[in-house]
């Protein structure tokens, strides 16, 4: 179930007003709200950027709100495992190389991060579904955050489709 009602309750709005502000029908919001009807990818993405929260937490799909809160978690669960990684391969790394190792890393998954979400953002899931199959397959398997977005994508995508085939 999506989270508009709690975050237009949260932000202290009435439908009205949340239509108004994000020039969405009145009468949308509230079939959404009652879960009558599914939110298009774009409209997803209206919405989250207005509530400044993620399209995975809005839809339903994450307990992470934002993308942020994901990617920090993320980096220190990475920082744990890397160093149990060292240990455990007895591998010798001075205290400065370390660093330089992970914020390569980082910085390749900050690249490869602002590349998948144009996809997101344009709302192109066949944009998304190549690179996932094509060049990011392994990522899609253990990253939770890109296979919520890939997930929220899917669903908002095939929900457009159903209703363009009436």
């Amino acid at each position: 179930m999506n989270r508009i009602k709690k975050l237009r309750k949260e932000n202290n709005l009435t439908q009205r007003e949340l239509a108004d502000e994000t020039k969405i029908p009145y009468r949308t919001i509230q079939r959404w709200e009652n879960g009558k009807t599914d939110i298009k990818s774009d409209a997803a993405l209206v919405l989250a950027d207005f509530f400044g929260v993620h399209v995975p937490y809005l839809l339903g799909y994450s307990t992470q709100r934002t993308a942020e809160e994901e990617i920090s978690m993320m980096i220190d669960d990475f920082n744990r495992d890397f160093i149990e990684f060292l240990k455990y391969h007895d591998l010798y790394l001075s205290d400065s190389q370390i660093p330089l190792i992970t914020n390569t890393m980082y910085s390749m998954s900050n690249i490869n991060h602002r590349y998948l979400m144009t996809f997101m953002k344009n709302g192109d899931f066949d944009g998304l579904e190549n690179a996932k199959n094509m060049e990011f397959e392994k990522l899609f398997e253990y990253s939770s955050f890109w296979d919520m977005q890939y997930n929220g994508l899917k669903a908002s995508n095939k929900s457009l489709k159903n209703k363009q085939s009436l």
